[in-house]
């Protein structure tokens, strides 16, 4: 057993796609996967190079491993896995974050949430599920998947407190759609732990931003027949591009930019 080693076997007869930022529940310790990847059919087992998003605790909770469901890491969050591969920085973040959800909390509630360093807990648990709420809950989640379709959107661009932060771009709506749920959760979390100073989202700043997608260096990682992993340095940017490999689906599958 090791923090930053967890290996999967995808015994079934599809691809797998996996993007950095899911949360892997159970075990000694909650993960955080580093990295997007395609893992292909009836193969592994494979080390998936993961982050403990749960300091603290070394003792196995559960004998078996599970999905955080309803949410992926905020992006403050993924960030350190994604650029640093640093498990410091990650529970750096993590403390951060939830410190910032308990003291936004009533105390009442928040005396709930003391015990314990999972993220994973901490964003699903009753009271801040209170909070998400009040971004338009199920309804609002719904309503925006709706438009996103009805325009063919195919990906994002996020802004928190006016400013532009990330953006999440996938080969179709389709797939947009699959990880709509997950990833407007993980937003949610993003502005709840990221005060209320600044003003509204300015749509040209978002065109700007995710014009860019080049850079002054790449670093490309690639299992033959599979996928390729870019990563490309700009100026105050970070993009990571996945690419399938796989027979008849040689293109993009996700593009993950974020500021600097």
């Amino acid at each position: 057993a090791q923090v930053n080693r967890l290996v999967l076997s995808n015994n079934s007869a599809h691809p797998l796609l996996l993007l950095a930022g899911e949360i892997v529940t159970g075990g000694k310790q909650d993960r955080v996967i580093g990295a997007d990847r395609i893992v292909p059919p009836n193969s592994g087992p494979i080390d998936l190079g993961v982050f403990c998003v749960e300091p603290g605790r070394w003792v196995a909770s559960s004998a078996n491993f599970g999905s955080m469901g309803a949410q992926m890491a905020q992006p403050s969050v993924r960030t350190p896995a994604m650029t640093e591969h640093n498990q410091g920085r990650v529970w750096e973040s993590v403390r951060a974050s939830n410190a910032m959800v308990a003291s936004n909390l009533p105390a009442s509630e928040a005396v709930g949430l003391a015990n314990t360093t999972s993220y994973a807990k901490v964003f699903s648990s009753a009271p801040v599920a209170k909070v998400v709420a009040q971004y338009g809950g199920v309804e609002g989640e719904q309503a925006i998947l709706r438009e996103l379709r009805s325009k063919q959107a195919v990906g994002v661009v996020v802004a928190v407190n006016g400013q532009v932060v990330w953006a999440d771009v996938f080969a179709s709506t389709d797939l947009l759609s699959r990880y709509w749920p997950k990833l407007l959760h993980s937003y949610v979390a993003e502005a709840m732990t990221s005060g209320n100073a600044g003003g509204p989202p300015n749509p040209e700043e978002a065109e700007l931003y995710i014009g860019k997608l080049s850079g002054g260096r790449e670093v490309v990682e690639t299992d033959p027949g599979i996928y390729r992993r870019s990563d490309i340095t700009g100026d105050g940017y970070r993009v990571f591009e996945l690419t399938s490999l796989l027979p008849k689906t040689p293109f993009m599958v996700h593009i993950a930019k974020m500021k600097q």
